[in-house]
């Protein structure tokens, strides 16, 4: 482990004096960071002079524009450190953050050449979220991480976001023992060929069964498994799971397909490859019975490197599927460029079908583009007969929802295979 840099060491200790100034005082104290998105971009753009002299001047900016700080420095290679001793508003803190925000994004002309950069910020208060130096680094780098994620321009803390870092870190010590104790699980929810109406596959969700028997679904522990860096080993775990079961299908004279979700960091790991590929050799699984889902957020990132790999995998003779299609960053390139085989449209769409004629020419939309360039389409979140008539005379291809079955467990869905009725669907 490396030791603290002097600057790093030099703020902490003023920090820590301006919290002993504040607490004698009976002041609130704000300590605000700021970091600049992709500068080892910008520094490779325009080298490493140009790039200081950026620093340099953002500095003067912050410091023109918070008067009253008694702190602007910088710490690290992008980011630099506010600390405002006498908040007498705090409410009002969310102002002062718009207001470095608006000074930094103005271009800035450096040895002739324009530059503009995307600061993140990330605001703690001293009571009000922490009262040692170390904690209240620690909050304001997590506000300052909230940033990051989600491309806002500053996020202030507040206690809900204090109590939900505790949250994480305990849930993410929770999900390593999960991981090691069958506490995760994955539950199928049917496809249904709409032509035929019999079932010709399943999406696998992952689910973490908790010890009291309540289960906490992927959009609360996949980000955390992500971000802990065992997102992989999930990964790994789902992909071999999935498999292990629809071949314990097969030998029951039940040849079914399986989709199974992967998240946009394993699509960026070029060792998802190996994964898949020794998975199928493992288990002995046809290669076109596996689909992997992605989002369209994943695509967004960075397409040449996410088309490359999705290209890579698709040559192993699995499928792609575009998942929650329509919902995010949808572009008519994706019809004629992406290396995938089926659009599944978002059931925000599909459950609302009945009675909004705009998403049903939506619906229509996609349906006809996607045959049109060789896609299948399938159709999430059918809950009644009436969306799913209309869906087959639309000519969708499959389709998935509580009308057909909820996600169930793999020996729920054995049985619920060996009792299915088409004819109940169309009653």
């Amino acid at each position: 482990m490396g030791t603290p840099s002097i600057k790093w060491q030099s703020f902490i200790a003023e920090l820590r004096r301006s919290i002993v100034s504040a607490r004698d005082d009976h002041k609130t104290l704000a300590l605000i960071i700021v970091e600049i998105r992709q500068f080892h971009v910008l520094s490779l753009q325009h080298g490493f002079n140009n790039s200081e002299a950026l620093v340099r001047l953002m500095l003067e900016r912050t410091s023109a524009c918070m008067k009253n700080a008694t702190t602007v420095t910088r710490i690290g290679s992008d980011k630099l450190v506010i600390i405002l001793s006498d908040v007498a508003v705090p409410e009002l803190m969310p102002i002062a953050a718009q207001k470095i925000f608006t000074a930094l994004t103005s271009p800035y002309t450096i040895y002739g050449a324009e530059m503009t950069i995307s600061p993140a910020i990330g605001v703690a208060l001293f009571p009000q979220h922490a009262d040692t130096a170390e904690a209240l680094m620690a909050e304001a780098e997590f506000s300052l991480a909230i940033s990051l994620d989600t491309a806002a321009p500053y996020v202030v803390a507040c206690e809900s976001l204090a109590a939900g870092n505790l949250l994480t870190s305990e849930m993410e010590n929770n999900l390593h023992h999960a991981l090691f104790n069958d506490q995760i699980k994955l539950y199928y929810q049917p496809q249904i060929n709409l032509t035929s109406l019999q079932p010709e596959g399943a999406e696998a969700l992952m689910r973490w069964v908790l010890p009291d028997g309540n289960t906490t679904s992927p959009s609360q522990f996949i980000p955390l498994a992500e971000s802990s860096g065992k997102i992989t080993r999930l990964t790994e775990w789902a992909l071999n799971t999935a498999m292990r079961e629809m071949v314990a299908l097969e030998s029951q004279g039940q040849p079914l397909s399986v989709s199974v979700n992967v998240s946009p960091e394993s699509i960026y790991d070029p060792d998802l490859l190996v994964t898949v590929e020794s998975a199928l050799a493992i288990w002995g699984l046809s290669a076109q019975r596996l689909t992997l889902e992605i989002t369209e957020s994943t695509l967004i990132k960075n397409h040449e490197l996410c088309f490359k790999h999705l290209s890579q995998l698709r040559e192993l003779g699995i499928k792609i599927a575009l998942d929650d299609f329509g919902t995010g960053f949808s572009s008519l390139s994706y019809f004629k460029s992406i290396p995938a085989d089926e659009i599944k449209i978002d059931q925000s769409f599909v459950k609302n079908m009945e009675g909004n004629n705009d998403d049903v020419k939506i619906i229509e939309l996609i349906i006809d583009l996607s045959h049109k360039f060789g896609l299948q389409v399938v159709a999430e979140g059918i809950e009644s007969k009436e969306v799913l008539l209309q869906l087959q005379a639309m000519g969708c291809d499959y389709g998935q929802g509580y009308y057909m079955a909820r996600p169930m467990e793999f020996s729920t869905y054995r049985q619920w295979l060996a009792s299915y009725d088409a004819a109940s669907l169309a009653r």
